[in-house]
């Protein structure tokens, strides 16, 4: 039962995405100098800020669900208006024709609701039959507050149902910020007869914003009444997720982090990055819950205005569609590995991208690199290190703004953070001190006035300046109370940018004038491109550099690729640990096509003994220009042979 609530739970999140198709700009088109925003690419419209009017298409009719509802519990679907085609759309295709039972149709509704939603997320659902007066039942919908959008009422004078106008429970499918979650909506009958319930899902302090589909449910005069209809039809509510976790891919890809200053310089009373130029614009992550990858890209740009003044515009998308955890519009926590030293699988080297590289789409979608990197961080680290899924201290965070730049945080949010227009936040919407759904990027604080200055990702429209005042279109920053709604948690920062030219990226070369040629992934860091088979792995015991060496060994494996030999090598250059078999000793042979370059035995007079990092080159110069299989092959007649650990592979002249 708990898996069909998950897997309800995340279709939900898909039914309130617009899946977006957005060109992807290649290398291939024009490579800009640096990542800027002032030079690449030419003035066009992104995630910044919804289409100008002057651009906005005319107003579509939106498509209807009509569904109706007999005595018997049986019901009748059907589409209507000019928005769909039944027999090319998909939602139309998905949602059946009829079924005999109300749980049929509920069935139906929650398992195509990302497409029964979609061209969502502005989207009405409506139900509609016999009430009494006095009577009180609730509905239970999908929602993804992290986005900033929400259900509110949508009746009109004269409706003797009446809405609450918050939920009364928002149950979060987990604390992670972006995660979807179920909203439950209460509704009271004033009076008794034929009544409708209406709720629209928008963004809260965008009123009137028209709905793009509707569904609308109505029973006949003899049939289900308004409460059973909303009682089957609501979706299953999740209990309540357990406190977060570090996770052991992310703790195991973090460096060690640089100690903070604590108390080392005295710290303003009132400190604010936009002040100084550092703060990027502000960004609308729109329909997706890809708050976490936009609080970490704005971390991320206002490290490069800090450190060498360039105002890059980072990719979202890349953070969104390339991590290695499955991370997406569903939530998922900061990346800033990927922006170190976390190399992913079939990209040259870690760092941000360009959103001309890789536009934002409001969508998982897919990775389809290799893309340009020309920056990367240097070090990053969680303000508090002892207990990271916490609030660190006021002055901790502080200390860590004022160091290294603004930091990344989580926070709680509720109808009241969602409707704020300006002043100082003071609403405490967190149940519980692990309670977060959404991440936001801190550029300052106010001492005298107690609270931190928010850049937020839901466009330039909602809350205030970053100067305390509410300016038309130039808004997008919370003033928010020291302590509430557990702003802070998890808070990161990133310690200082580096930019590299173009030479860089030259196909297979460190630097001019250097005698290495990289294998693909030959540092391992990506876990990938290389063939696995049976007993070999990605080890991250003691690699010889980075987090991530190559293990082979016990019985029998093999570690494969194919690679072409640069037309200037003369050696294999790798480095290599062996340890000796308890049983009867393997082999492990280094293979280049048909050819075995070496051969090495893991005997040794110590059972227990693994050498120390040790530096191997082998002769690959008869082998020049060729395309070949490069392999590493253990072998052994036991099942405890001895175990092979390789790193850092690269030809050289």
């Amino acid at each position: 039962m708990k898996r069909s609530i998950r897997t309800s739970i995340l279709a939900l999140a898909s039914a309130l995405l617009l899946s977006v198709a957005a060109p992807v700009t290649t290398a291939a088109q024009g490579i800009p100098p640096d990542d800027t925003e002032a030079v690449w690419p030419p003035a066009t419209l992104s995630q910044t800020d919804p289409t100008p009017a002057a651009q906005t298409p005319p107003a579509q009719t939106p498509a209807l669900l009509e569904v109706s509802a007999q005595a018997d519990g049986s019901w009748r679907a059907q589409w209507v208006g000019p928005a769909v085609d039944v027999d090319k759309d998909s939602a139309a295709q998905a949602m059946p024709p009829a079924g005999a039972h109300l749980s049929a149709l509920a069935q139906a509704l929650h398992q195509n609701a990302g497409q029964l939603f979609n061209p969502g997320p502005e989207i009405n659902f409506e139900l509609a039959g016999r009430v009494q007066a006095g009577q009180v039942f609730t509905l239970a919908l999908p929602c993804q507050p992290s986005t900033g959008y929400g259900w509110q009422p949508a009746g009109m004078a004269g409706d003797i149902v009446r809405a609450a106008e918050f939920p009364v429970q928002v149950a979060r499918l987990s604390h992670m910020p972006g995660t979807p979650a179920v909203c439950v909506m209460t509704a009271q009958a004033q009076d008794s007869g034929y009544a409708r319930l209406a709720l629209a899902y928008r963004r809260l302090w965008l009123a009137d914003t028209p709905a793009k589909k509707i569904t609308r449910i109505q029973a006949a005069e003899d049939g289900p009444s308004l409460a059973d209809l909303a009682r089957t039809l609501s979706w299953p509510v999740p209990e309540t997720p357990a406190a977060p976790a570090t996770d052991a891919a992310v703790e195991a890809s973090m460096p060690d982090a640089p100690a903070l200053a604590q108390a080392a310089q005295a710290l303003p009373g009132r400190f604010n990055w936009c002040e100084q130029g550092k703060c990027p614009p502000v960004r609308d992550q729109r329909q997706c819950g890809s708050c976490w990858a936009f609080a970490t890209v704005g971390v991320i740009e206002s490290v490069t205005r800090i450190t060498h003044g360039a105002n890059t515009d980072f990719s979202e998308q890349f953070f969104i569609s390339c991590n290695y955890q499955g991370w997406g519009c569903s939530g998922g926590w900061w990346p800033l590995d990927m922006a170190v030293d976390r190399r992913v699988h079939g990209e040259s080297m870690a760092g941000p991208v360009g959103e001309w590289n890789f536009p934002y789409t409001a969508s998982d979608g897919s990775c389809n690199g290799p893309y340009v990197h020309r920056w990367q961080g240097k070090a990053w680290g969680y303000v508090n290190p002892v207990n990271r899924y916490s609030v660190p201290d006021v002055n901790q965070i502080k200390q860590a703004i004022y160091s290294y730049g603004p930091v990344v945080v989580a926070v709680a949010t509720g109808y009241a953070f969602h409707t704020y227009t300006g002043g100082v936040f003071q609403t405490n919407e967190a149940s519980s001190p692990d309670v977060i759904d959404h991440a936001v990027v801190l550029v300052g604080w106010d001492d005298a006035g107690g609270y931190w200055i928010a850049r937020n990702s839901w466009g330039s429209s909602w809350g205030e300046h970053w100067s305390g005042q509410r300016r038309n279109g130039d808004n997008g920053y919370m003033r928010i109370k020291y302590g509430i709604s557990n702003i802070g948690f998890a808070a990161a920062y990133l310690n200082g940018a580096r930019f590299f030219g173009r030479q860089l990226f030259l196909p297979g070369l460190r630097a001019p004038g250097s005698a290495v040629s990289l294998l693909p992934n030959g540092d391992f860091e990506a876990l990938g491109g290389w063939k696995m088979s049976h007993s070999a792995w990605y080890s991250t015991w003691s690699p010889h550099a980075g987090r991530y060496s190559a293990g082979l060994g016990f019985s029998t494996g093999s570690i494969t690729q194919t690679v072409t030999v640069p037309a200037q090598a003369s050696r294999l250059r790798f480095w290599r640990t062996i340890c000796s078999g308890r049983k009867t000793p393997g082999t492990t042979e280094v293979r280049l096509g048909s050819a075995v370059l070496r051969s090495y035995n893991h005997s040794q007079a110590d059972r227990n003994y693994c050498s120390s990092w040790q530096l191997e080159e082998l002769d690959v110069s008869p082998y020049r220009g060729q395309r070949l299989a490069l392999g590493f092959y253990f072998s052994s007649p036991s099942d405890d042979g001895g175990i092979w650990f390789m790193d850092d592979l690269s030809f050289v002249r």
